[in-house]
């Protein structure tokens, strides 16, 4: 038998709870020391921190140049893996 005010209790509490970030990570262009230009390096969804879940367990995934996908334990470790190529820094959307 289908119970749904059970199941819409528990998409609404999905819903309010759960919620994914969506971040994007820059590279910044400096002259003289002075930032001048940004140019997006990667972006994705953040969901690190929210209701841990066997099936779906909390990080981020993102996309980054030339279709390059993955995933990480945070939008903050996605922003560590661009880093070790020039001077990066996380926003969030």
């Amino acid at each position: 038998m289908h119970h749904p005010e059970p199941e819409a209790e528990l998409l609404h509490a999905l819903r309010e709870g759960a919620r994914p970030r969506p971040f994007a990570v820059y590279e910044l262009t400096s002259e003289d020391g002075e930032v001048v230009d940004a140019d997006v390096c990667a972006w994705g969804l953040d969901i690190s921190g929210e209701c841990p879940s066997v099936q779906v367990p909390p990080g981020a995934v993102f996309v980054g140049p030339g279709g390059l996908k993955g995933d990480a334990d945070s939008a903050e470790r996605v922003r560590a893996m661009f880093e070790i190529v020039g001077d990066v820094r996380l926003v969030w959307l």
